[in-house]
Formats: structure tokens, C-alpha cells, sequence
């Protein structure tokens, strides 16, 4: 198995544990609704993790437009942790419109979307010396297409 079938084996994966993840922090900002101060806090917290380990292992592998609109979610929910009161209709349906947003592009993912999929990996272009950055860089430029 070569670099690329494992990494596009790993991209399918994470183009299924993604939507679970989603359909995960959906269920946990729906139980904001109506709770006390410090539940909602617990809440926050445990979507907050959520989302910033979408932002990360979605831009990691290569989902950029995922990434992007989970880092929006994530820092909106940063921006209202430790309130110390209960959320307003208002901050809820901005948490539920930033969900929707996300859940937008997760529905829309493929193995195929991920920038990592097509990229082709091999030695170094012929005459470089691949302990220079330039060798590195022709290598790992073709991780960013």
C-alpha cells in the first residue's frame, strides 16, 4: 500500500467520523436549551473541544471550507464560555446558525473534496539534494493543491 492509498484511506475515514462528530455537538448545543449556569457551562466546554477538533484534523486532512467553519463556531463559543448565566435566545440562535454552517459543509464533504486526495508524493525532483529546504519544499508544495 503506498503513501497516498493510506492517507486517501484515512481521508475516507475521517469524511465519516466527521459527520458523527457533527450530529455529536448538535445533540449537546440542543441541551443549552433550559439549562442552569452551570450545565451550560459544561455544555460549552464539551462543544468547544468538539470543535476545535474538527477545526484542526478537518484542516489537517485537507477539508479547509470544514475547518474554517468549525474555527468560527469554536471561537463564538469561546467568546460566550464563563458568562456565569444562562444564554439568551439570541446567543443560542447565533450558536445554532454557525452549527448550521458547519453542518452545511460537513454534508457536502467526499473523500475527493479533501486537498490531500490527488496530491502525489515522491522523491525529490531529480539533482536535488533532499536535505535542503528547496527539496522539501518541491516534496511537501504538492500537500497545498
Amino acid at each position: 500500500m503506498t503513501v497516498q492509498d493510506k492517507l486517501r484511506s484515512l481521508i475516507k475515514v475521517h469524511c465519516v467520523t466527521i459527520k458523527g462528530s457533527v450530529s455529536e455537538l448538535e445533540a449537546g448545543l440542543a441541551g443549552l436549551y433550559g439549562q442552569a449556569n452551570r450545565q451550560s457551562e459544561v455544555i460549552i466546554e464539551e462543544a468547544r473541544s468538539l470543535t476545535h477538533q474538527l477545526k484542526g484534523s478537518s484542516g489537517s486532512i485537507g477539508f479547509r471550507d470544514v475547518s474554517n467553519a468549525a474555527a468560527i463556531l469554536d471561537d463564538y463559543l469561546k467568546s460566550i464560555s464563563g458568562m456565569d448565566r444562562r444564554l439568551n435566545d439570541s446567543e443560542l440562535q447565533q450558536a445554532f446558525h454557525m452549527l448550521d454552517k458547519l453542518k452545511r459543509e460537513t454534508a457536502a464533504i467526499s473523500p475527493e473534496h479533501s486537498s490531500l486526495y490527488h496530491a502525489q508524493f515522491g522523491p525529490p525532483p531529480r539533482g536535488a539534494d533532499a536535505s535542503k529546504p528547496e527539496a522539501e519544499e518541491a516534496v511537501y508544495g504538492q500537500l497545498s493543491k
